[in-house]
């Protein structure tokens, strides 16, 4: 089984969007810092994840998160949790700000 999952920051609200084959293993291995990009921001919760029979399929998963209409899943997905929150988070350094309007390109790539 593979695993694409989305990790929050109990630090400063941001996200890490990942996959993995042994997800419970990979989370506390983000947690103890083995992770350079997440380390800085440790600790973490899962928040989602998704399990997939094809590792190919899981990765795919991943980078369709990433990605600007993944953004928005993300947000749509998880919409009343993340409003929850502090009323923002961080997504790959960039601050998106979480309001009843729908994320569009410009919030994405920093305009606006």
């Amino acid at each position: 089984m593979y695993y694409t999952y989305v990790l929050q920051s109990l630090k400063n609200s941001s996200l890490y969007i990942g996959y993995s084959a042994d997800l419970k293993k990979r989370f506390e291995s983000h947690n103890k810092g083995l992770n350079k990009a997440t380390k800085p921001f440790i600790p973490y919760k899962l928040i989602h994840y998704e399990a997939f029979l094809n590792r190919v399929d899981a990765k795919r998963r991943e980078v369709y998160l990433k990605s600007g209409w993944g953004l928005k899943s993300i947000h749509k997905l998880l919409e009343k949790y993340l409003k929850t929150c502090s009323g923002r988070v961080l997504l790959n350094k960039r601050l998106i700000r979480l309001t009843s309007r729908k994320i569009g390109f410009s919030d994405i790539i920093g305009y606006g």
